[in-house]
């Protein structure tokens, strides 16, 4: 298997875990509530949205689309 299409299959593992987590157990987040401190509520949950959840799934993605396309 391909180095590339595990490094997806992580990312998109990590992404999906963030996602889920920040639904069923927001507290297990332990970066979130240091964001919330330091940007505010609405600042700190979308940059922590962002980047532990939204850009982890694109990359994933992207490196899946890269390593299997023709």
């Amino acid at each position: 298997m391909d180095q590339n299409i595990i490094i997806g299959l992580l990312a998109l593992a990590f992404g999906l875990v963030t996602l889920v987590l920040r639904f069923v157990a927001p507290d297990k987040l332990g970066k979130l509530e240091p964001m919330k401190k330091m940007f505010g509520p609405a600042a700190g949950t979308a940059l922590h949205v962002t980047a532990y959840t939204v850009v982890p799934l694109g990359f994933g993605g992207l490196m899946l689309f890269k390593s299997l396309a023709p």
